[in-house]
């Protein structure tokens, strides 16, 4: 939460924003991960990843933080054989956050 509030500079709208986009990211771009994977397209892999482990910092998820990196990474270096099991990881790190943001009384706004 110290991340979070530091980079929304306690403006809720803002933090409101920040949280929304990541929800509404994650699940797309781990996706687009996946296809990535499938596909062997390490610079769409790494695109995908550096851009998550940026929204994940930005909220403070330094799990995510961590998986992201990693996946990047590998990307880069295009190496394709660990990604199984750390596309797992980045999923039950996702979920975890969503859970907490979720946990802390955080409902995204739907659009009218």
């Amino acid at each position: 939460m110290k991340r979070l509030d530091d980079a929304c500079m306690g403006i809720p709208a803002l933090r409101e924003a920040l949280i929304k986009k990541f929800l509404g990211d994650i699940k797309p771009r781990l996706d687009r991960m996946d296809l990535a994977i499938l596909n062997r397209s390490s610079m769409a892999l790494e695109h995908e990843a550096h851009g998550m482990r940026g929204m994940a910092a930005t909220i403070g998820a330094v799990g995510c933080v961590a998986v992201f990196e990693e996946i990047e990474r590998l990307a880069h270096e295009e190496r394709f054989e660990s990604f199984d099991e750390l596309m797992d990881r980045a999923r039950r790190e996702a979920r975890r956050i969503e859970d907490h943001i979720l946990s802390l009384g955080f409902r995204p706004k739907r659009a009218a």
